[in-house]
Formats: structure tokens, sequence, C-alpha cells
């Protein structure tokens, strides 16, 4: 949006060559100056969430963007994920700075988010990890591979200690 007041400060009706690149340049020099002034802002004080909020917004739309901008260079993909990345980030800022309510609202959705992520992380580990058991304990059984022995005891090792979930477990708690 930032870019379309800049670029209606322009002479003419119709934006020309290298307008629109200099005004996405100018909108992105704004928003890090304005990442550095929150920043500053925050950095003496007791930071509240809401502060890292505002922060975490602004970086992921410098990041988002920057995604973008070589996504079109390099890759139609990383594009696309960085315009997605940066629409859903406009809806939860417009969301986020609608009311006083919504903010905190937000923080909840978004821990309730994290640990659903991290169990799932730890579910798809223990699945994965029974999927490596079954192989191992295959291969260890084929007389032609010379690795037999080796493959024997990585899967009674494996199957003594387990999927390692300890980090992904303690970060849903």
């Amino acid at each position: 949006m930032r870019v379309v007041f800049i670029l209606m400060r322009t002479e003419s009706s119709e934006p020309g060559e290298g307008e629109v690149e200099k005004a996405m340049a100018q909108a992105v020099e704004e928003t890090r100056l304005l990442y550095d002034r929150v920043q500053d802002k925050t950095a003496s004080h007791d930071v509240s969430w809401f502060g890292r909020l505002l922060l975490g917004i602004l970086r992921s739309a410098l990041l988002d963007y920057y995604s973008v901008e070589v996504g079109t260079k390099n890759s139609v993909y990383i594009a696309a994920w960085g315009c997605r990345n940066l629409l859903e980030l406009k809806v939860i800022t417009k969301y986020v700075l609608a009311s006083q309510a919504n903010a905190p609202d937000f923080k909840h959705d978004l821990l309730i988010d994290a640990k659903e992520f991290y169990d799932s992380l730890s579910k798809a580990h223990q699945a994965s990890h029974t999927e490596y058991l079954k192989v191992l304990e295959e291969m260890s059984k084929d007389d032609n591979n010379e690795l037999k022995d080796l493959l024997k005891s990585a899967f009674l090792e494996e199957s003594i200690e387990g999927p390692e979930t300890e980090t992904t477990d303690s970060e849903a708690d």
C-alpha cells in the first residue's frame, strides 16, 4: 500500500520507466528505518511482547519482500512463497492493529499453533523412526550385505534409544 502512496506523489498519471522500482525501494527503505526506530525505542526499555510482535512483523515484511525480489530473478516458487507470506502478513497486521483485544488473541492463537506444530514434529519423527527401524532390520538380515553386522548393531542401538523427540517435546510444553 505504501508504494501506491509514493506513486501517487508523482506528477504524471501513469508511472514511468523505473518509477515503480524506485517507489518499491523507497517503501523498503522506509520500512527498514521504521524497524530501526522501533528497535531503538524498545531496546532501552523492558520490551513488551507487543513491541517484539511489531518488530517481528516488520522483520517478516522485509524478509518476505526480499524473497519476492530474489525469486523474481531466480525462482518463481520463491517469489510466490514470498508473495503468499506478504499477503498473510498483511491480514495478520490488520487484525492485530484493529483493536487492543485482537493482539492478545493473536498471541494466544500463535502459542496454540506453535504447540500443535511441535507436537506434529514429534509425531512425524516417531513415525519416521519406526520406518527407519524397519529398513535397518531388513538390511541387517540380508546375508549379501557387507555391512550386516554394523546395521544389526545400529538397529539394536536405535531400538533401545528410540526417536529423539526431547527437543520438540520440550518446545511443545
